[in-house]
């Protein structure tokens, strides 16, 4: 389960590419950081 991330307080419609990129970076960061090393 995937538990990060953050709020942009806009309309619907005021949402830019920027801000889909930047929940999508940090969705995916927080994946592999979560992950175990193959060496563990």
């Amino acid at each position: 389960m995937n538990s990060a991330g953050f709020f942009i307080p806009k309309a619907f419609l005021d949402y830019e590419g920027a801000d889909y990129d930047a929940y999508l970076e940090l969705a995916m960061s927080a994946f592999f950081l979560t992950q175990p090393s193959p060496e563990a």
